[in-house]
């Protein structure tokens, strides 16, 4: 062993009981089982360190940053100690307990960390057109036809230019001016506007809450990008960050998209009535984004009409929890060379 795992058995032996349950005779594990512990140990000890650094990071409280550190590492090794139990736990014989399903530890910000930590290299973000092909449906709208399944195309010019498609509709070329990503409340960014974006957490977070203004939203802003802007490795591991500090978000494992595509679901509360599900695959891709109602709530669907000269009764309905609102499913995000409609 080395010296990470004398510490790691050190820790072990401080937890209560510990000494009783190794003292239990039990089948040795093979080397192979414990090769696989350890590395799940280390693993979730990275996670732990990574996470105080994006706390770091975010918070950057200047201060009480020797204590905040003492506290960070007081807690790594306790959830290394814990992560190091499970481990062998795993390693040795199944203990069966009937009526109570698996449940993951990692919580939706250690994830985001993870995401953060291993964001991949981007390709083809030097490409001459960025591609975006989705499928979207919105059930809060009450126009005809909000409620079906619309696929959509666009294509997003380096040099200029904007064009979209939406179903088996002609290719339509909507834009000759520098292509604009677009952002909750007219907010919008170009190719180059994208690139020069920082890839430092608070910069970044600063800067996009200033775009999208009191009435927008940091989630939806940082969605939209992570969806269909061709952003860095750096500059997607920055809005991981961002994602991991948000209040109440909460993680799901093995949700399903519209395609069947499996992912993990991060839920984060959006005002009063609503939730938003970011389904992330294992290497951050943004698959499908979904908001929910949180609550029963009424909704008005038009103004009030004028009886006798006086403001009469809105129409309303009531929405359900749970019912979906709106749902956009993205296909296939990324660079090509391939001119619009070729």
């Amino acid at each position: 062993m080395n010296t990470l795992d004398d510490q790691l058995l050190d820790d072990l032996n401080d937890l209560p009981g510990w000494e009783a349950l190794t003292a239990s005779p039990s089948p040795a594990p093979s080397s192979e089982a414990l090769d696989r512990s350890a590395t799940a140990v280390r693993e979730a000890i990275a996670v732990d360190a990574a996470r105080a650094r994006s706390a770091d990071v975010i918070r950057s409280r200047a201060k009480s940053i020797h204590s905040a550190r003492r506290r960070r590492t007081r807690w790594a090794v306790g959830a290394g100690a814990v992560a190091a139990a499970a481990a062998l736990v795993i390693a040795a014989p199944t203990l069966s307990t009937p009526g109570i399903a698996p449940v993951s530890v990692a919580s939706a910000s250690e994830f985001l960390t993870h995401l953060a930590a291993i964001a991949p290299a981007v390709t083809s973000i030097d490409a001459a057109y960025w591609k975006v092909t989705s499928t979207s449906v919105n059930l809060a709208n009450p126009a005809p036809g909000s409620d079906q399944v619309q696929t959509t195309t666009v294509w997003y010019g380096r040099n200029g230019g904007e064009w979209i498609q939406t179903g088996s509709e002609k290719l339509m070329k909507v834009s000759n001016a520098p292509a604009r990503f677009t952002l909750p409340y007219d907010a919008a960014l170009s190719w180059a506007q994208v690139a020069e974006m920082s890839s430092d957490p608070i910069a970044l977070d600063t800067h996009l809450k200033t775009l999208v203004g009191a009435r927008g939203s940091i989630i939806d802003a940082v969605g939209i990008l992570l969806a269909t802007a061709p952003l860095t490795s750096s500059q997607r591991a920055a809005m991981f960050t961002i994602l991991s500090t948000q209040p109440g978000v909460t993680k799901r494992d093995f949700v399903k998209d519209e395609l069947g595509r499996i992912g993990t679901a991060l839920d984060f509360p959006f005002g009063p009535t609503e939730t938003v599900t970011l389904l992330l695959a294992d290497d951050g891709t943004l698959l499908e984004v979904t908001a929910v109602a949180s609550v029963d709530h009424e909704k008005v669907l038009d103004s009030p009409r004028l009886v006798g000269g006086t403001p009469g009764p809105a129409s309303t309905e009531i929405t359900k929890k749970g019912r979906v609102l709106s749902r956009q499913t993205y296909l296939s995000v990324g660079g090509t060379n391939t001119t619009p409609g070729a």
